[in-house]
C-alpha cells in the first residue's frame, strides 16, 4: 500500500471513529423525557413529622424498569375521596409552580415528595389520593392507595425532591 492510499484509509478509519464517537455523546446528553403516569409506580406511606403537631406522608416514585424520565415541580390538582369514592373536603395548599429542581427518575432510584398538615380533630376516611404529574403528558394522573385518616381540613404539598424518607 502506497503512502497515499495509507493516508486515505486511516484518515477514513479516524472519520468514522469520531462520527460514532460524536453519536454516542450526542445520545448521552440528550435528556430524558417527562414522565408519565404509566412510566411510575407511585405509593404513599406514614412519614416521621418534625414536630408533634403535625401528620406527615411520604409519596414514594420509581421509574418503572427499563424508564428514565423526569419531573420537576409538584404535583397538580389532588384530592383525596373515600373508600367509596367520595370526594373529601380536603383543601390543599400547593408550592409555587415554577418551583423546584428537574429530577431524573430510574428504577433503581427513588424519589419523593411530602404532604404534612396539622393534627386536628377531623377524621376523613381516606381510602385513596388522585393527583396530576408536573408534566405535559397526557398520562399524567394517578390515584394510589392512602395509609391512614386525615384529621384535619387542609394539607401542604412540597416538590418532588431526591431527598429521603
Amino acid at each position: 500500500m502506497n503512502i497515499t492510499k495509507k493516508s486515505s484509509v486511516l484518515i477514513g478509519a479516524a472519520a468514522i471513529a469520531l462520527s460514532v464517537v460524536g453519536a454516542s455523546a450526542a445520545n448521552a446528553s440528550a435528556p430524558a423525557p417527562e414522565c408519565s403516569a404509566s412510566n411510575l409506580d407511585v405509593a404513599v406511606a406514614d412519614g416521621h413529622a418534625p414536630n408533634s403537631v403535625d401528620q406527615a406522608y411520604t409519596f414514594r416514585l420509581a421509574a418503572k424498569p427499563g424508564i428514565t424520565c423526569t419531573l420537576k415541580g409538584s404535583f397538580g390538582y389532588l384530592a383525596f375521596h373515600d373508600a367509596a369514592g367520595n370526594r373529601l373536603p380536603i383543601g390543599v395548599l400547593m408550592p409555587d409552580p415554577t418551583g423546584g429542581e428537574r429530577i431524573v427518575l430510574s428504577p433503581d432510584t427513588t424519589k419523593y415528595l411530602y404532604l404534612a398538615s396539622r393534627k386536628g380533630s377531623d377524621n376523613f376516611p381516606v381510602a385513596t389520593v388522585t393527583f396530576t404529574l408536573p408534566t405535559q403528558a397526557a398520562d399524567r394522573t394517578v390515584t394510589t392507595a392512602w395509609p391512614s385518616p386525615l384529621t384535619s381540613e387542609l394539607v401542604r404539598v412540597g416538590y418532588v425532591n431526591n431527598g429521603a424518607s
